[in-house]
């Protein structure tokens, strides 16, 4: 099992090999993520970009991050930090 400090893949590429989103959509949150870091607004993982525009839920979120081996303490999944494209929070 990989270390949480040395991942042996991405979030968005384990989403992309499980069938959750396109490379075309990977490539679109990680653009935006740059550019809402490079205009100065706040940082955002890849996965609650993904959630906003409605390309995954928390549970796809959780099932990614068990399969990188990331331990359930270090996941925000159970944070309120997941909207989905309507302003619902996900459980």
């Amino acid at each position: 099992m990989s270390s949480y400090h040395q991942l042996e893949k991405r979030f968005g590429i384990v989403c992309v090999e499980k069938g959750f989103i396109t490379a075309a959509q990977l490539h679109e949150v990680i653009g935006i993520q740059i550019n809402e870091n490079l205009y100065g607004m706040d940082h955002r993982l890849l996965g609650q970009i993904l959630v906003s525009l409605g390309y995954i839920t928390s549970d796809h979120i959780r099932e990614v991050l068990r399969e990188m081996g990331v331990p359930t303490r270090f996941s925000l999944c159970d944070c309120d930090l997941f909207e989905d494209s309507q302003g619902v929070k996900n459980p």
